[in-house]
């Protein structure tokens, strides 16, 4: 974790556009391990970094393929996120004639075996409560406590968000709708559809709304909530699995997994 106090870490903007170069931020030092941030978009195909890592990745307009090391190849159309553990390149796709801009970002995280999923188009409101009026809806679960997750973040028109800090950075991108943040330095970021922005661990920050609403798409790079291996709670399948009527203890020798796969050592 850095040492610099939160006041004095930045809230950190960049722009996606056409032939934008990747951009290298450590989004969780925690674990050592760095990420690569990918602007969606352009001509041609956007290659990934490396072949041992995860894509997660959100497209807010027109369409990209992404191509697998499996030959799984997929389309991710406007308003649809992705979680690819195989993912070769990502290229844009515009219909012949049409005069729609793919736009859309994916977080490149090296070293990590995800879980493959997608899913969309996102509502128009969060399905949680959040704070001062604003909701949001865990699009991408950890699969396991502590993995990382894909949130919408749904601010209605007038929000003023109260200031806060998170624990650990946040990377996302306006889909729809305007506004602004202010950070612990009282400076202003406008926000508008298809800027992505890093938030760095510990960055005091707020956002604001006036007339119109806004959709943020946000990459976290951990959780503290998730099924655990021994949760008889969080675990699903677990919890329900009882003996003499109360839940079994899996921690025993005797329930040692035989073949289990783990995100940060797993085979590729």
């Amino acid at each position: 974790m850095s040492s610099t106090p939160a006041t004095e870490r930045p809230f950190i903007p960049f722009k996606t556009f056409a032939g934008a170069a990747p951009g290298v931020v450590d989004v969780d030092p925690q674990v050592g391990l760095e990420s690569t941030v990918v602007a969606l978009g352009g001509s041609g195909p956007v290659p990934l970094p490396d072949q041992r890592g995860t894509a997660f990745g959100f497209v807010s307009s027109g369409a990209v393929m992404v191509e697998t090391r499996d030959g799984l190849d997929y389309i991710v159309g406007a308003g649809e996120w992705f979680v690819e553990p195989a993912a070769r390149s990502i290229i844009a796709r515009t219909a012949h004639g049409a005069n729609i801009k793919v736009a859309g970002y994916a977080v490149f995280r090296h070293e990590y075996k995800g879980l493959r999923a997608r899913g969309g188009p996102v509502e128009h409101a969060g399905r949680l409560r959040y704070i001062d009026g604003c909701t949001d809806t865990l699009l991408f679960c950890p699969v396991v406590v502590g993995d990382a997750c894909i949130n919408l973040l749904h601010f209605p028109a007038g929000i003023n968000q109260t200031q806060h800090t998170h624990p650990s950075a946040r990377i996302g991108m306006v889909y729809k709708g305007r506004g602004y943040c202010i950070d612990g330095h009282g400076d202003r970021t406008e926000l508008e559809p298809g800027l992505v922005f890093n938030i760095p661990a510990g960055c005091v920050h707020s956002f604001f709304t006036e007339d119109e609403s806004m959709d943020v798409i946000a990459y976290h790079p951990d959780s503290d909530w998730g099924p655990g291996h021994g949760d008889g709670i969080t675990h699903p399948m677990l919890s329900r699995t009882w003996v003499d009527d109360a839940p079994i203890d899996n921690q025993v020798d005797k329930h040692k997994p035989i073949d289990i796969i783990d995100g940060f050592t797993g085979v590729y």
